[in-house]
């Protein structure tokens, strides 16, 4: 079954994805690059804020928010389809959410 191109993730599905690491999580939420911020490329670090999680179609996980300084939007993207473990975690993440469904709409 083909799914959305987009889905929705928590964050707490996002750091089980991330070896259940909350602070893989929190370094890649204050490590993000703002392109619209001025100076020299350090200031251009930045965190994300008022984000949302996604699971693209590829597996991999984007972050997408705006720039905790200057409000424009930014995004993070994190690989994770290159991990055969971190899939098969996306796949037991998705699993559940179809039983969840069926049993909630049963």
């Amino acid at each position: 079954m083909k799914r959305k191109s987009k889905i929705e993730i928590s964050k707490l599905e996002a750091i089980i994805l991330l070896d259940d690491s909350e602070d893989i999580y929190n370094m890649l939420i204050q490590n993000v690059f703002c392109p619209n911020c001025q100076g020299s490329i350090g200031d251009k670090v930045t965190e994300i804020i008022n984000y949302k999680i996604y699971l693209e179609s590829s597996n991999d996980v984007v972050m997408e928010g705006r720039c905790k300084k200057c409000q424009n939007p930014v995004a993070r993207f994190i690989e994770t389809s290159e991990n055969p473990k971190t899939v098969a975690k996306i796949d037991r993440i998705l699993k559940m959410r179809r039983l969840i469904v069926r049993r909630t709409s049963a």
